[in-house]
């Protein structure tokens, strides 16, 4: 099944096919992951893919495969497990990774991108295969984990190997340093641990802001990932690094939203689920997470009384936005929508729809298809 008539034509096809016929047709494979609700990937559908010179040059080197990254029966997706949409990953004929890109690009761009995905310097599967034979040196490993950071990639246990051979009384080294900081983001990691303790020392040859963001980001990433645990030492041990590693503003702000999340994780305690979550968002309203946080109730099916909570959180966010939000108002009608409340689902997702079309969103035709559901289910 091929999609598009004119411009690039994707295939909608499982791994095992676009590996047949790329052997059969001597070229590689480029996939791209989307999703329904990517903004980006429909933006590229429209603006880039559309294009037949471009088509030409991905006809001729690659069998080009579309895979929808929610569909949890795709093999594609089983492999490769992408999370970021779109992204870009480019396969040889024996399904190893050459090259990976992740968002959009304009088609001058995404051309560029497809000469660097055929350039041996910059595949992935060179440096794996040289990695597997045994290759080792401290240069190597540089430039190894630079090319992975580049491509978004998993990066730490190279970063690690190559940061243990140098030996930490290289780690100040500034190229070292910037290396450390971008492919390190642990916390309570021996890195984590040398960036505090030396942070004054390390701000004669590293600006101040990237220490600070790269603390900030180590133990924004933390609150996320213990947030997923019930495990409550480290949980306290967290919010005691908080309130020490963080201004006092962001320290009460991530010990909230780690609270909020924490809770959110709680699946069959819905009380305390909705306790948090509004404790949070009356200390710290933010009108776009709280449409996130919606949104994911929706998507996930949640019970009738999160639905709910999703819907006064949704409301809250129209009341707190400057101008009324088509994304926001369509969060809001799938969500009437689930209550079964379809007479106000209907009229929400027609205001949506006019703002979207006035606006030239991407979000459109999706609310025509909403309203086309609502309309029939009555």
């Amino acid at each position: 099944m091929s999609v598009m008539a004119q411009g690039v034509s994707f295939k909608k096809i499982n791994l095992a096919e676009a590996l047949f016929l790329a052997k059969k047709e001597n070229k590689k494979i480029l996939i791209d992951f989307y999703t329904d609700w990517c903004g980006p990937c429909k933006w590229m559908d429209k603006n880039v893919f559309t294009d037949d010179s471009l088509a030409a040059t991905v006809a001729k080197s690659f069998i080009p495969v579309k895979a929808d990254g929610e569909d949890k029966n795709l093999d594609i997706n089983k492999q490769f497990k992408i999370s970021a949409f779109p992204t870009f990953l480019f396969l040889n004929q024996k399904g190893e990774i050459l090259y990976k890109f992740v968002g959009k690009r304009t088609k001058e761009a995404f051309t560029e991108e497809l000469l660097h995905a055929l350039n041996p310097e910059l595949q992935i599967c060179t440096f794996q295969n040289k990695y597997n034979a045994g290759k080792r040196d401290s240069a190597f490993l540089f430039k190894y984990g630079n090319l992975l950071k580049k491509q978004h990639m998993p990066v730490r246990k190279i970063s690690a190997e190559y940061l243990e051979m140098i030996g930490e009384e290289n780690w100040a080294k500034t190229e070292n340093i910037n290396f450390l900081l971008s492919t390190q983001k642990l916390y309570d990691s021996p890195y984590f641990k040398y960036i505090v303790n030396n942070k004054s020392d390390l701000e004669e040859i590293v600006d101040k802001k990237a220490l600070d963001k790269y603390i900030f980001s180590s133990m924004y990433n933390a609150t996320y990932l213990i947030s997923g645990n019930t495990d409550f030492k480290q949980k306290k041990h967290l919010i005691a690094d908080l309130k020490k590693f963080l201004p006092e503003e962001k320290s009460k702000y991530f010990i909230s939203k780690f609270k909020e999340t924490f809770a959110y994780n709680q699946k069959d305690k819905t009380n305390i689920r909705i306790k948090f979550s509004k404790l949070h968002y009356k200390k710290y309203p933010n009108a776009n997470e709280m449409n996130a946080v919606a949104w994911n109730l929706y998507k996930k099916g949640e019970n009738k009384r999160m639905l709910k909570y999703g819907l006064e959180l949704v409301n809250e966010s129209i009341s707190l936005s400057k101008e009324v939000s088509a994304n926001f108002l369509d969060t809001k009608a799938r969500i009437l929508f689930k209550l079964e409340r379809n007479e106000k689902a209907l009229l929400t997702a027609i205001e949506a729809a006019e703002l979207a079309k006035a606006k030239k969103l991407d979000i459109y035709d999706d609310l025509l298809k909403l309203i086309e559901e609502i309309k029939t289910a009555d």
